[in-house]
């Protein structure tokens, strides 16, 4: 945290690219540009940008959503989040031809297009939100909502009810592994391994235990 306020970014991890359908373009991992209409939606050239200053590069990160999804699940999502996220909006709702809606929105002052198509794959697990959280009341708050109707895994991970992995770490945990000694860190590393949600009095019980 920073200030009180919350942090959100996409995790990404490395997969072996190929062709997707619907104008995605796999570049080696699970964020795609997204070619519409012969421009690029996720990655174009604007005035400003937040690569490097004027005429560089804008970057926005792209997630989908499956049309086997019931409604606009997309728009249901970006609203759930920015309305769970300091400093978050959805910007824009765009309902295309053959079932496809596009959604525009911003997580903690990052930008996000959420695409809901016919058919293609399911959100997995290659990529998460990751939310740093300045107390555990913020731990609590963002684990209930974005868990209802879907399910925990382990570690602070869960996956909400539209197929988005996220990741609910207390800014504490990061504190406690940055001080004391190996002992401790160690200590507090095996009680995170056995949360399912993050603790934060019981990664701070195991520090303290631990300690020489």
């Amino acid at each position: 945290t920073q200030g009180g306020q919350l942090f959100c970014q996409l995790c990404l991890h490395r997969f072996d690219g190929g062709q997707s359908p619907l104008g995605f373009l796999d570049q080696g991992f699970e964020a795609n540009e997204l070619l519409l209409g012969g421009r690029r939606a996720i990655l174009e050239d604007r005035g400003s940008g937040l690569l490097g200053g004027g005429g560089g590069p804008f970057l926005r990160l792209g997630v989908r959503i499956s049309g086997r999804r019931l409604g606009r699940a997309a728009e249901e999502a970006a609203k759930l989040y920015c309305s769970l996220i300091e400093n978050s909006s959805v910007d824009s709702v765009n309902v295309m031809a053959e079932g496809v809606v596009l959604v525009e929105f911003r997580l903690a002052g990052v930008e996000y297009v959420a695409m809901q198509a016919p058919g293609g794959p399911e959100a997995n697990d290659a990529y998460s939100f990751s939310v740093t959280c300045k107390d555990q009341a913020e731990v609590d708050r963002l684990w209930a909502a974005l868990l209802e109707g879907g399910e925990t895994k382990a570690c602070g991970w869960l996956k909400d009810r539209f197929g988005f992995s996220w990741q609910i770490v207390p800014s504490r945990f990061f504190e406690l592994m940055e001080s004391g000694s190996d002992a401790q860190r160690q200590a507090v590393m095996v009680a995170m391994m056995g949360m399912i949600k993050f603790d934060v009095s019981g990664l701070e019980a195991a520090f303290e235990a631990a300690k020489a």
